[in-house]
């Protein structure tokens, strides 16, 4: 569910790296949960959404003119032990500079597309292969009254044995309560991934069908929706298949034999934002050593 993916497909240590060292380390994942110190956990969101932490991470940048927004990258090569970066800014008007340390964190897809030197690119060619799977994102508003389920929960995850057109339906507003105003509430649904590419491709009209036979059967929901936001992600999340740690050594390989360079992103090391943000943390603090 997390992946969007087919479980026959996915690798249990690259995607939950910590359940299979459970195993490992004490012979079966139940054992080790029971032997695992506990953890007080919380769900944690943003008044304003997730663009409201991408947005706080930028603005010292932009109040210092460290961020150059819609900029083409020319050029990427080693020049004395430096990296060399050639762009053209918003106007069209060149620029460079050079650094000690380039962290590439564009999604694989676009690597074979970045100015990198020819060996490079030629190395990261197995990550072309890498699949990224296309899921629509479906958010409604309702009144409250017009949805029987008491919302609970979290939200729901559906089986594949179901075989049905949704892959899960989240409840903020059951979660965060200040994402709504009074007596509505938000339903998020995902639609496509690696069991139902072709369901993320459907026009909104035939996205809106199948999600009403979907909504009705699962929560009782017949009536329209107050509100409605539909949001298409071509390439949405990473899947970790059996390739993903030869992938990752090349990643590894590179950044050893060409000092300075680095990757990060969901790419590799998990595609959940606190594994992004913790991983992001890591790097942050050797750039500034």
């Amino acid at each position: 569910g997390i992946y969007a993916g087919d479980p026959h497909e996915l690798s249990m240590a690259n995607c939950f790296p910590s359940i299979h060292a459970l195993e490992k380390s004490h012979r079966s994942i139940l054992l080790g949960l029971m032997c695992r110190p506990k953890i007080e956990r919380r769900v944690v969101g943003f008044r304003n959404g997730m663009q409201q932490l991408a947005d706080a991470m930028a603005q010292p940048l932009l109040e210092k003119e460290g961020i150059a927004k819609g900029a083409q990258i020319t050029a990427i090569k080693k020049v004395d032990h430096r990296w060399s970066v050639s762009w053209k800014n918003a106007t069209g008007e060149e620029q460079s500079a050079t650094t000690r340390r380039v962290v590439i964190t564009v999604p694989h897809w676009h690597w074979p597309h970045l100015p990198l030197p020819e060996t490079i690119t030629q190395q990261l060619a197995p990550w072309q292969q890498a699949r990224v799977p296309a899921i629509t994102v479906v958010a409604r508003g309702y009144n409250r009254s017009d949805v029987p389920h008491d919302l609970d929960g979290f939200g729901y995850l559906v089986p594949s044995k179901e075989n049905r057109e949704v892959l899960g339906c989240l409840f903020p507003s059951s979660a965060l309560p200040q994402r709504t105003p009074n007596n509505q509430v938000l339903l998020c649904s995902f639609m496509g991934g690696m069991r139902h590419a072709d369901i993320a491709q459907q026009n909104d009209a035939t996205l809106r069908q199948s999600l009403n036979r979907e909504l009705e059967k699962t929560l009782g929901i017949k009536c329209a929706p107050t509100m409605e936001w539909i949001q298409r992600w071509p390439q949405a999340i990473p899947q970790y298949d059996a390739q993903q740690t030869p992938r990752e050594k090349i990643l590894v390989a590179l950044e050893q034999a060409h000092e300075g360079l680095h990757f990060h992103g969901a790419f590799r090391g998990g595609v959940a934002l606190m594994s992004v943000i913790r991983r992001g943390h890591q790097l942050a603090q050797l750039l500034c050593r």
